[in-house]
């Protein structure tokens, strides 16, 4: 087998061990995909110490390094806070929270809003000052990376981290969250991190 159907196959493992993590961090596959990985490593390791004289080949052998190298970062980034326990599942694949068109006034503040349901929702929780900074913080970091900040509402907002605060309280039966307002790959995002 020659360089080129070798780099075809790189490619299409790489693409599979992205799709198996990806499966492994919802917990669709109980085991992490560690043989995979070991053959793309060895399949890697193979053509670094050797001379690619054709440059697209030597141009795509290093592109698909680069790009699996990224990825293993992100992967054991991710499998690091899963020992640790502070992994929230979907956080990891760009899980997007509800959008909305509108941006209330600064200072205005939602008093109730209508539920899928059809019926009114009550009040907003006294957290409420929390969530501001934690919404304007979202903003900033959504016109940093060059989004659209008119795409969430604060009223959205507000009800999407109350959920998801509820819900991490719930499933990892912890007291209160912290939240952190994070770019990654060129996306700003809101991590929930559970407090004993």
């Amino acid at each position: 087998m020659g360089i080129k159907e070798d780099l075809d196959m790189l490619d299409s493992k790489i693409n599979k061990l992205r799709a198996d993590y990806e499966q492994y961090f919802v917990k669709t596959l109980k085991k992490e995909p560690s043989a995979l990985r070991d053959e793309i490593d060895r399949l890697i390791l193979r053509y670094s110490n050797q001379q690619i004289n054709n440059t697209s080949q030597r141009f795509r052998y290093s592109t698909l390094t680069s790009k699996y190298t990224s990825y293993k970062q992100f992967w054991n980034r991710i499998l690091r806070q899963i020992e640790e326990g502070t992994y929230e599942r979907g956080a990891a694949f760009g899980a997007k929270m509800p959008a909305a068109p509108v941006i209330p006034e600064p200072g205005q503040r939602p008093e109730a809003a209508p539920s899928p349901s059809g019926g009114l929702k009550e009040k907003l929780p006294a957290a409420d000052d929390r969530f501001k900074t934690v919404y304007q913080q979202f903003m900033e970091a959504k016109k940093s990376a060059g989004e659209s900040a008119a795409d969430m509402s604060y009223e959205k907002f507000t009800q999407a981290i109350a959920q998801q605060t509820e819900k991490v309280k719930k499933d990892l039966n912890c007291n209160d969250v912290e939240y952190k307002v994070i770019v990654k790959d060129g996306k700003a995002k809101i991590t929930l991190v559970p407090k004993k």
